[in-house]
């Protein structure tokens, strides 16, 4: 390159672009060994969902762990409860059967998917120190927390239709 007079100038000379060093904060041990805590937490339900065997009425798969017994609203109405099917619905999960656990109870395959999330998430901050808080301003926090409370609510409502018209099960 030259310049005006004649000058040659090298290229090597141009600037670079400043481009400042970030860095990344680390979580302390303390908010890792938090974050682990928390991961494995939502790895115990589908543990135990995996060692039940889903209950091909589509409800009380949760009278295989000791003490749980028959739903008492299911018993007394025979409309089941909001969270009739749950267990179930985390068995298939937890085997794969997707399809199953979604017909069965549509809000237990969803609780399912978060807990698989939250484990994931929780195993991601403890080995790797970054934070994710940047990640959650980014998620719609209020529309989710609706998303669910409306989907609950429908998903009860086809518990309740499949459980009445004898479809329950898989």
């Amino acid at each position: 390159m030259s310049q005006p007079g004649g000058a040659v100038v090298p290229v090597s000379s141009v600037p670079a672009i400043y481009s400042p060093h970030i860095d990344v904060p680390r979580l302390s041990f303390t908010h890792r060994a938090m974050a682990a805590l928390i991961g494995a937490a939502a790895l115990v339900p589908l543990c135990i969902a995996a060692r039940l065997i889903p209950s091909p009425t589509g409800i009380g798969t949760h009278t295989q762990i000791p003490g749980l017994q028959q739903c008492w609203f299911e018993a007394r109405t025979g409309i089941p409860c909001p969270s009739c099917g749950m267990t179930t619905s985390f068995a298939y999960f937890a085997r794969g059967n997707i399809v199953a656990s979604f017909y069965v109870q549509p809000m237990g395959t969803v609780l399912a998917l978060l807990s698989v999330m939250v484990f994931w998430s929780g195993l991601y901050l403890a080995f790797s120190g970054r934070a994710v808080h940047r990640l959650m301003h980014q998620l719609p926090v209020k529309w989710m927390g609706f998303f669910l409370v409306w989907f609950g609510l429908a998903a009860w409502a086809w518990k309740i239709f499949i459980h009445v018209s004898h479809r329950d099960g898989w």
